[in-house]
C-alpha cells in the first residue's frame, strides 16, 4: 500500500447512518482507493442521512455503475446542499446519468461540474435538472469543451426553464460571440436571473460579446452584481457595472 494510501469507506459509513452531527461534510482526497462497490456502500449511507450537506469527491474517476449509484442516492437524501464528484473522464455519458438525481434534490443548492470531459452534446441532459430543481443557486461549469453550440443549447434550456443563480461560472469553455449571443438573449427574460457570472479565460469572445453584455447590464430588472472578464479580449464602449 503506497504511503498515505487509504481504502473504502468503511470509516465513514457508520458515522453516515448514525446521523453523526459532527459529519456536516465529506471530502474524499484523491489518495483514497474507491472501488464501484465503495461508491455503493456510500452512496447507501449518504441517501437516508439528514445532517451531511456537502460532499466533494472530485478527482475520483467513476465508472458508470458508481454515477448511477450516485443519482439513485440523490433521488433519496434530502439534506445535501453541495456536490462535486467525479473527474475529466465523466463526460457527456456520465452527466447524462447525474441528471435524474440531480433533478430530484430538491435540498441540492450547488453543484460543481468544473472540468468533467462536458462537450455541448451533454448539456441537453441539463433540460430536466432546471425545470424540475429550482432550488440550484450556484453551477460550474468551467474547464469543460461546451463551445458556442453547447452555451446555445444551455441558454435555450434557460429560457424555457427560467433559473435563479447566484453565480454562473462559464469560466475557459472556449466560447465564442455566437454563444454569447444566446446568452444574452437569455438573460434578456425576467425569467433569467443571474447575480455573478464568470467568463474568464474566454478569449475567443470579441467586441460583439461586450455589446451583447452591455445591453444586458443596461436592462432595469438585470441582476448581475458580479462579472468576471479576466483574460477576456473584451473593449466596451461604455461603463460597465461589476462589483
Amino acid at each position: 500500500m503506497a504511503w498515505g494510501q487509504r481504502h473504502g469507506v468503511s470509516d465513514w459509513t457508520v458515522r453516515l447512518k448514525e446521523n453523526d452531527p459532527g459529519l456536516t461534510s465529506l471530502l474524499l482526497m484523491k489518495n483514497r482507493v474507491m472501488q464501484t462497490s465503495s461508491w455503493q456502500e456510500l452512496c447507501d449511507a449518504i441517501a437516508h442521512n439528514h445532517v451531511l450537506s456537502e460532499l466533494k469527491a472530485s478527482g475520483h474517476k467513476l465508472e458508470p455503475e458508481s454515477v448511477t449509484a450516485i443519482s439513485d442516492m440523490l433521488k433519496q437524501n434530502k439534506a445535501l446542499k453541495r456536490l462535486a464528484i467525479g473527474d475529466s473522464t465523466l463526460g457527456d455519458e456520465g452527466l447524462t446519468l447525474l441528471a435524474p438525481g440531480l433533478a430530484e434534490n430538491s435540498a441540492l443548492e450547488a453543484i460543481e461540474l468544473d472540468y468533467k470531459g462536458i462537450t455541448s452534446e451533454g448539456i441537453s441532459s441539463l433540460r430536466d435538472v432546471f425545470l424540475k430543481n429550482k432550488g440550484l443557486r450556484w453551477i460550474s461549469l468551467s474547464r469543460n469543451t461546451i463551445k458556442d453550440e453547447g452555451l446555445c443549447k444551455l441558454s435555450s434550456i434557460f429560457e424555457e426553464t427560467g433559473v435563479n443563480f447566484e453565480l454562473l461560472d462559464l469560466s475557459s469553455i472556449e466560447v465564442g460571440d455566437d454563444g454569447m449571443k444566446a446568452l444574452g438573449s437569455a438573460l434578456l427574460k425576467e425569467g433569467v436571473q443571474v447575480e455573478g457570472l464568470k467568463l474568464a479565460d474566454n478569449p475567443l469572445m470579441t467586441g460583439q460579446s461586450a455589446t451583447t453584455l452591455w445591453t444586458v447590464l443596461s436592462l432595469p430588472h438585470n441582476q448581475i452584481k458580479h462579472l468576471d472578464l479576466d483574460s477576456c479580449p473584451l473593449v466596451f464602449t461604455g461603463a460597465v457595472r461589476s462589483q
